[in-house]
């Protein structure tokens, strides 16, 4: 079987670039704008302006020179939060982007090994599922039932994938052990809307985790490319307001999409309160659709909001973890999905 790479990859993991430049375009610090418009020569001396003041005609002219002032810094403004929209739009819409974080991944053998792998492995050889970004939440259930999920790859499990190695080693695990199904949830905190308001603020570093957030962000939908391509299943789980479902690697794919509600399944805070949490999924799998449809808030409780502390802990942080019930829901609808297309004589 022969699966090819997306266009865009010219043989090796798609990259993006960021014109690094624009960070130094921050807003002027408090005073700056002052000190700029003061003129040439006048040496920082606060009485220089005296004279002025004492000529008739200039008194007149002083409100027009405050509303020039208030005119730059409005211009200055606009055009920070122009060249912010543009970096925005270039990283998460504009396709021929490309990501520049550490060496290329070599693709020249991972290539070799995609013309070379056969259709299907062996039915009884065969990884039921791999969840990516995910510290064991869904796999030790489909284990439970006697199926098999050999692989659950997060930091916390001792895979980095920040590193290009490790990215390299799983894509080409993924091709050799071909998981029938593979959940991929990637961090969602530099999408969110939030992160959006304050885009003109951030720094160098801000911008930094950013890069590896779009990365990891590619390299999921590298893996749904893959699944798809090669007769698998994957779904993709991000918040319904992030910003992510407008990057274009994400756009592409074209599978189904269901919104829901985690109140639903049961996700709750510290204090007890649901937590309403809108959540979306990508997915090629007919089932994992049909099990997360006309799952929305009922809207028969109050919701704890998704923000501040509870308790001592972090609100927005409990929510990052799956509601058993949601995952027994995503177990199941994986089971089900197998035994559909490979029932039991």
């Amino acid at each position: 079987m022969a699966v090819v790479l997306p266009e865009e990859c010219d043989g090796e993991l798609p990259e993006l670039a960021m014109p690094l430049q624009l960070v130094d375009e921050s807003p002027p610090q408090p005073g700056q704008g002052k000190k700029r418009g003061r003129p040439k020569g006048s040496g920082g001396n606060r009485t220089s302006k005296k004279p002025a003041a004492a000529v008739p005609k200039a008194a007149g002219k002083a409100k027009p020179k405050a509303k020039a002032k208030s005119s730059q810094k409005k211009q200055a403004q606009e055009k920070i939060s122009s060249t912010s929209e543009d970096l925005r739009n270039a990283l998460f819409l504009d396709p021929g982007m490309q990501l520049v974080i550490g060496p290329k991944i070599p693709w020249s053998d991972v290539i070799d090994m995609l013309e070379t792998i056969p259709d299907e492995p062996h039915a009884s050889l065969r990884d039921h599922y791999w969840e990516v970004f995910c510290p064991q939440r869904v796999g030790p259930l489909i284990r439970e039932r006697g199926y098999r999920s050999s692989k659950s790859i997060d930091l916390k499990t001792g895979w980095d994938l920040n590193d290009n190695s490790v990215q390299r080693q799983v894509f080409i695990d993924l091709i050799r052990e071909r998981p029938y199904f593979v959940l991929l949830c990637p961090p969602c905190t530099y999408f969110s809307n939030l992160m959006f308001t304050n885009w003109g603020k951030m720094g160098a570093e801000k911008y930094g985790h950013v890069h590896f957030a779009v990365r990891q962000l590619d390299f999921c939908m590298l893996i749904a490319d893959f699944q798809e391509k090669s007769g698998g299943y994957y779904v993709f789980e991000h918040p319904t307001t992030a910003q992510s479902w407008k990057r274009a690697t994400v756009a592409k794919l074209q599978g189904f999409k269901i919104k829901f509600d985690q109140c639903r399944f049961g996700l709750k805070s510290a204090s007890g309160r649901l937590m309403k949490k809108p959540t979306t999924l990508m997915t090629n799998s007919p089932v994992l659709r049909d099990a997360f449809d006309n799952k929305m808030c009922c809207g028969d409780h109050i919701h704890q909001r998704v923000q501040g502390h509870v308790h001592g802990q972090q609100v927005s942080k409990e929510s990052q973890t799956y509601p058993p019930d949601m995952c027994r829901a995503l177990a199941l609808a994986v089971i089900n999905q197998w035994a559909e297309e490979y029932p039991k004589p």
